[in-house]
């Protein structure tokens, strides 16, 4: 052009031409134009991921030597955390957050960035879930696990007993409902972030021992003397309810002091009733 800002009269490469000027030196001005490029967005699905990725981005149109924001992450993955863009797929190349300012990516033709992933963790809480029928306290202690999404992992093998009681497993409701697991299950994927809690399931032992003694009133009148212990067995927390014999010369005396007729079935077999006989 025979002006630098390109408003005088333009001559192509290699133009044919006459007659510029009548003699001297006659001046001619490159012009040019910043190239563009194209930015795609490769989604990237993580090899591991059991999941597709969701939605889609945007290419975006840049020019060379002009600051512009990449397209903003449209892309979603169940269980993942987007990190961000790279220019490689597995990381190693220049990384660039998401909506970054950039500038001369390439100088011309399509440029590709690589969503970046990484899986999220989880905690599983377990609860020991103290049964409304138990009479005594669930004891010992089970950790927390942490888990990561999409990666197989054990429970951790549970650690509270409750007296008289056989733990069943975990339930993902307090009252036993919803999904089951059993102890140590090898699980994935209980959720995708956060906490996510499982509370112990219990059964009463029905073969807790129990002790029935029966007294005999000694023969002067003072006092009693054990004759007969009878080993019974029932459900744990459950009221038992001895049941008297019939002895020759005796009468059952439901009314001694010192009687115990029913009881709490205690999970350690501690409980003992008492029946008197006159």
């Amino acid at each position: 052009n025979t002006q630098s800002n390109g408003t005088g009269t333009p001559y192509a490469d290699k133009a044919s031409v006459t007659n510029l000027t009548t003699s001297g030196t006659f001046t001619l001005y490159a012009q040019w134009e910043a190239n563009t490029y194209t930015v795609t967005y490769n989604k990237n699905k993580p090899a591991t991921s059991s999941n597709e990725v969701q939605g889609s981005t945007t290419s975006s149109g840049h020019t060379y030597d002009v600051s512009k924001a990449l397209t903003a992450n449209g892309y979603t993955l169940t269980g993942w955390t987007f990190k961000g863009w790279n220019t490689n797929a597995n990381g190693t190349g220049t990384p660039y957050a998401d909506k970054a300012s950039v500038t001369n990516l390439a100088t011309s033709g399509t440029f590709t960035l690589y969503a970046q992933w990484e899986a999220n963790t989880y905690t599983v809480n377990y609860h020991a879930n103290k049964p409304g029928g138990a009479k005594t306290d669930v004891v010992g202690t089970t950790a927390s696990s942490t888990h990561t999404y999409d990666q197989a992992k054990n429970l951790t093998p549970n650690g509270y007993t409750l007296s008289g009681w056989t733990f069943l497993g975990w339930t993902t409701n307090s009252n036993g409902t919803g999904t089951s697991y059993t102890d140590g299950q090898l699980v994935t994927n209980l959720t995708t972030s956060g906490t996510f809690n499982l509370y112990a399931k219990w059964e009463a032992n029905k073969n807790t021992t129990y002790i029935v003694e029966h007294y005999q009133m000694n023969v002067d009148g003072q006092g009693y003397t054990i004759t007969d212990t009878d080993e019974l067995i029932g459900e744990t927390d459950t009221i038992a309810t001895a049941v008297a014999k019939s002895y020759t010369g005796f009468t059952y005396n439901p009314n001694n002091e010192n009687e115990v007729g029913s009881g709490n079935i205690a999970g350690d077999g501690s409980l003992v009733l008492r029946l008197y006989y006159d």
